[in-house]
């Protein structure tokens, strides 16, 4: 059919007032679509940024009370219990947003404050923030408001010395050499070292190098809860940045990708107690190696053993080593090692099966599923000077999908 001239003006007339009244009916769906999206991500980094904020103030405010002698406590000790919390809010940008309070209490169910001169048993925290909202016309909300709580046990035994922080990582140097939110790095810079046991020493990294990431989608609930980049041990053999090491070129030859890799540091040890802290994540979007999403399947530090750690290896049983268990993809395992040890985690063959005594001895702590960001911790003893490494390794299948670390730290006596 064809239009005359002036019938065919008045058609494209009627259209563009057909497509003003559909651009007015849209636009507030529109607005509300992408404001709703972009309040969700601004009110997830808040959220990241309180829990954070109150889980060290936990930590910490614990970690002083046990490094108080005796039972009795100093005046004025609730006061610096509440310091941590006072100094994470500022910290964290969340002084005009947000309250958090520390405070002593009788147990995790007693929440009552003991009196001053009695050692508590639990540190309580409880934060409440407010994100305020841009699009608040469009979404007919203020503000989006989040409450979190958190308890500590206090030991009833005091430390056996101050808390005294010697090296801490939690990959926020390396935002500038991200490509597209992630990268691979065979080569890594110093870690954050406060002790001379570490100064000038570089990271160490086996296989395909260490993948850092800030690309939150990959983990599974609660997004990064130490600032904004975590590291990935099953590192991609792609968009590798820097130097590229021998390792990284045996591990990524084509055919024979071997994507498990580790992260390790060497420290000389005076006799003494030490503590090593991580947080872990399993990472999501893994085909079929699915868990229920509230199991936490991770070993107990304070009753390892190599062969039965919480059932964890019970595929191991036969021999089979570590990179060939399909279900534990996501397996990330502490090792702390002495120099006598020969180091013998960097053989990804190493099994329960094939040196159970070695594996027992020096294994410390494995993880193979947390839905969310979960803290681990590992104490030791050393009994005679010399060297020990530290090392954070990835197993389960090579496949390039693995667990997630964050906020590494090693200590002596404990961790703040």
């Amino acid at each position: 059919m064809r239009f005359e001239s002036t019938r065919r003006h008045g058609f494209m007339g009627d259209r563009g007032g057909i497509t003003t009244v559909l651009f007015g009916i849209l636009l507030p769906i529109l607005m509300v679509g992408i404001g709703g999206s972009i309040e969700i991500s601004r009110a997830v980094e808040y959220k990241q940024r309180l829990i954070s904020a109150t889980d060290l103030s936990c930590r910490q405010a614990e970690v002083y009370v046990e490094s108080l002698t005796g039972l009795s406590m100093p005046s004025g000790y609730g006061a610096t219990v509440q310091s941590y919390a006072d100094k994470n809010r500022s910290e964290r940008g969340l002084t005009a947003t947000a309250q958090i309070t520390a405070t002593p209490t009788v147990s995790s169910t007693v929440l009552t404050t003991p009196p001053l001169s009695v050692r508590p048993g639990n540190i309580h925290v409880v934060a409440t923030g407010s994100v305020g909202l841009f699009f608040k016309k469009f979404l007919n909300k203020d503000s989006v408001d989040f409450s979190v709580t958190r308890d500590c046990n206090v030991q009833a035994a005091s430390s056996s010395g101050p808390p005294t922080m010697m090296m801490s990582e939690s990959f926020e140097g390396y935002a500038s050499q991200l490509v597209g939110g992630w990268a691979v790095f065979g080569t890594m810079s110093q870690a954050n070292c406060t002790s001379s046991i570490c100064q000038g020493k570089s990271w160490g990294t086996t296989n395909a190098g260490v993948e850092v990431d800030q690309l939150s989608a990959i983990t599974t609930g609660d997004g990064v809860q130490y600032g904004k980049s975590f590291a990935e041990l099953d590192s991609d053999c792609s968009n590798q940045v820097g130097t590229r090491t021998t390792a990284q070129q045996n591990a990524c030859t084509r055919g024979n990708n071997t994507t498990n890799s580790s992260i390790n540091m060497i420290f000389n040890l005076a006799v003494g107690t030490y503590e090593v802290r991580y947080v872990y994540t399993a990472r999501k979007n893994v085909g079929a190696y699915q868990y229920p999403n509230d199991a936490i399947i991770c070993s107990n530090p304070k009753d390892t053993d190599g062969l039965t750690r919480d059932g964890d290896v019970a595929k191991n049983a036969a021999g089979t080593s570590t990179v060939a268990l399909d279900g534990q993809t996501r397996r990330i395992e502490l090792w702390v090692e002495p120099k006598s040890s020969g180091y013998k985690s960097d053989d990804q063959a190493l099994t329960a099966t094939t040196d159970p005594t070695y594996v027992k001895q020096y294994m410390t702590d494995v993880c193979i599923w947390s839905k969310t960001w979960i803290e681990r911790s590992y104490k030791f003893s050393v009994t005679k000077q010399q060297d020990y490494r530290i090392s954070w390794r990835a197993a389960g299948l090579d496949d390039s999908f693995g667990g997630l670390i964050d906020y590494l730290r090693f200590c002596q006596n404990s961790c703040p």
